[in-house]
């Protein structure tokens, strides 16, 4: 199954939503030329604070339990522009039976 690892940056409101916007321009160049995500997507919150959410789609067991190097390296390197929180997620396949239940109601 795939992998998603989902790095959430939220930094203070003297930051400018352009320079998030600048340092996803470089990090998705830096990450397209040396690593082999499958796909890489950006987030900004819609409400309230200045977030930026980094989305790192994997192939099967690229990613690892923990993250992958690069999810490492990249919150390491955002924790000096605010507050970082990294968590991976494991694609699952919903069981059939499940789904003919919830058809048959």
């Amino acid at each position: 199954m795939a992998s998603l690892e989902i790095i959430t940056l939220r930094v203070g409101k003297d930051l400018e939503v352009d320079l998030l916007m600048k340092l996803a321009g470089v990090l998705s160049n830096q990450i397209f030329l040396k690593e082999k995500v499958k796909e890489l997507r950006f987030f900004e919150r819609t409400k309230g604070s200045v977030e930026m959410a980094i989305a790192l789609f994997w192939r099967e067991g690229v990613c690892g339990l923990k993250g992958s190097q690069l999810g490492e390296r990249l919150s390491a390197a955002l924790e000096e522009f605010g507050s970082v929180s990294h968590t991976v997620w494991k694609e699952f396949t919903a069981p059939e039976e499940g789904a003919q239940a919830m058809e048959n109601e």
